[in-house]
This record gives structure tokens, sequence and C-alpha cells, in this order.
């Protein structure tokens, strides 16, 4: 059964310091399940990104994923 994935619960697997229960189940659930997006979550995870690059504590945990 497919799930809504989250731009937030997306944005911890970029960084180090952002560790949370939800994003692991999301992120292990990917391999069985489908995961569908919102029509904005392209534009709210490229923010996340882009402010998060600009204040220099992106630290990519999968670099192969963004």
């Amino acid at each position: 059964m497919a799930f809504v994935l989250d731009a937030s619960v997306t944005a911890c697997w970029a960084f180090d310091d952002e560790d949370h229960p939800v994003a692991s189940l999301a992120f292990e659930r990917m391999h069985t399940e489908e995961a569908v997006v919102p029509c904005l979550w392209w534009f709210e995870v490229r923010n996340i990104l882009i402010v998060n690059e600009r204040r220099a504590e992106l630290r990519y945990r999968r670099p192969h994923f963004f």
C-alpha cells in the first residue's frame, strides 16, 4: 500500500543531526512499498537543501540520494 512521504521526513535523511524514528521507518518502507509525494514536495525539499547549504549546515548522510 502506498504512503505519503513528507518533505520534512525526507530532509531527515540528509542531515546527521536530524534523526527521527518516522524518517527511518519511511526509508525502510520504501524498499517494499510505493511512496507518493504532494505536488509541492520537490519545491519544499529543494528549499530545505538550499537554505541549509547557505548556512553551511548541510552534511549529506546519503549523498547518492540527493
